[in-house]
């Protein structure tokens, strides 16, 4: 009795021993994930902010004045597409939720990225357009 009490805990050991780096890499990496839909949610967030109290303002504003749209094109030039990367940005967060969820967050997770790429290329106009905006540094 004695020595099957030994031999499982030997075995134990050495199991804990040779899951334990995967098991910490799984952890590590469901945190990544974690993280990624927070930042996602804080992004949305903030882009939420930025369309409903100064872009829409702002086009309010360029909308109602006589002038030939001038501060209308200065709010295109300041904010870029910022309606387009909040939906954008709202799409990928809809998809990366359900996919923390799942078993193995990583994966899934990775999966979403990896269908969501083709949707990334619409920052193209925003960065293009931060270099034209007033005040920007150059």
């Amino acid at each position: 009795a004695a020595a099957a009490f030994l031999q499982a805990r030997v075995r134990s050991s050495l199991a804990r021993r040779k899951w334990r780096p995967s098991i910490i890499r799984l952890l590590k990496r469901a945190a990544v994930a974690r993280e990624l839909v927070q930042s996602e949610v804080r992004y949305c967030e903030a882009l939420k902010t930025l369309v409903d109290l100064f872009l829409r303002p702002l086009e309010a504003l360029g909308g109602s004045s006589s002038s030939s749209g001038g501060s209308d094109r200065g709010a295109r030039d300041l904010f870029g597409n910022a309606r387009v990367l909040l939906n954008v940005s709202s799409l990928f967060l809809s998809a990366l939720q359900p996919a923390l969820a799942e078993l193995g967050p990583a994966q899934a997770v990775a999966e979403v990225l990896a269908s969501h790429v083709p949707l990334f290329k619409t920052y193209r106009p925003f960065v293009a357009g931060f270099a034209r905006a007033p005040g920007c540094p150059r």
